[in-house]
């Protein structure tokens, strides 16, 4: 008899945080108890897409990530989240764009999956948000605020460094992102 399997992948856009609060072994350590979190989810029998939700709010959740709280401010300060989901099973994909205010980005997304509109960007995003009743958030930590006021201390004389995503140390042309999360369930024997 097959026994289904879940495989599970995530990624952690985390950026300055390699470097700040905990270095590199925080991040693994978060990373770590994430992809478990989500495992035992998948493997107790949750399906693929609630799944890759909870994972992405455990994401979205940890400061260390350029998701949710803790993302990176953009060149005007301001916060804009953007989160999908593909779900496989069902073939329907969703998304939002430029969302900011709320905690899960992830959660609007999941919420357009059943909706004839399946995208929407900060203003129809924000609507959604406000018809959910999910209360306002707000996505800035402290250390994201110090990065952004170290970018501009020379008064806006010297380059916007890469807000969106930052180089890696070691390669200028590697980038570091926002979150993902896969999960697939694999049918064994």
């Amino acid at each position: 008899m097959a026994q289904v399997v879940p495989k599970v992948i995530i990624h952690g856009g985390a950026g300055s945080a390699l470097h700040n609060r905990g270095g590199l072994a925080a991040v693994r350590e978060d990373l770590h108890r994430i992809v478990e979190q989500v495992y035992q989810r998948a493997k107790s029998g949750a399906k693929a897409a609630d799944c890759v939700i909870f994972g992405c709010q455990l994401l979205e959740d940890a400061p260390r990530f350029n998701a949710g709280y803790g993302s990176v401010l953009q060149a005007d300060g301001q916060v804009r989240m953007s989160a999908s989901l593909m779900d496989g099973a069902a073939q329907r994909f969703s998304g939002v764009i430029n969302v900011s205010r709320v905690p899960h980005p992830i959660d609007l997304a999941a919420f357009l999956q059943g909706s004839d509109d399946r995208v929407l960007s900060d203003l129809g995003a924000a609507e959604l948000a406000r018809e959910l009743a999910i209360p306002p958030f707000d996505p800035i930590t402290n250390l994201r605020l110090q990065e952004w006021m170290r970018e501009r201390a020379g008064n806006f004389q010297r380059a916007m460094a890469g807000v969106v995503a930052e180089p890696v140390a070691s390669d200028s042309n590697a980038r570091r992102g926002t979150v993902g999360v896969v999960v697939w369930m694999v049918k064994v024997g």
